[in-house]
């Protein structure tokens, strides 16, 4: 009896490694294919990107505003801005009316718009300099 249950314990024992094996087999087969296919996606974008560069390049040079095409406004890119900021400014900057300025947060980096004379009474007042002009409308 002992015999038995010995051999039978391990027969499913076996048959439970075996099939184990065969579901960790199917998901690393699973997982290379999906990578495959990633991969193989990666290459076509690529290779899209290739073909159709001229367009991508239209496409990217219209969308960005030249800060030179808007007229009136004098700006002040001396500060170290990043890439974002310098796009939020020049797209702001084109709503800019007479006597408006827009200045950045030296600390949260928000830009906003004043007023030339509320952004001196602003500074007067708080005799510091939390915010700097980066652009003005003349």
């Amino acid at each position: 009896m002992k015999i038995e249950i010995l051999i039978i314990t391990a027969a499913i024992s076996i048959a439970l490694f075996i099939a184990l094996f065969l579901i960790l087999r199917q998901v690393m087969l699973w997982y290379w294919k999906i990578n495959r296919i990633e991969d193989l996606l990666q290459e076509q974008v690529n290779i899209l990107r290739l073909i159709h560069k001229e367009k991508l390049e239209e496409v990217e040079s219209e969308s960005i505003v030249d800060a030179s095409e808007i007229e009136g406004v004098r700006f002040d890119f001396s500060q170290d801005l990043t890439d974002k900021e310098k796009s939020q400014i020049t797209d702001k900057a084109s709503h800019l009316k007479k006597n408006q300025l827009l200045a950045i947060h030296n600390i949260n980096r928000e830009v906003t718009f004043w007023y030339q004379d509320e952004y001196d009474n602003q500074t007067k007042q708080n005799n510091n300099n939390v915010f700097s002009i980066v652009a003005i409308r003349e």
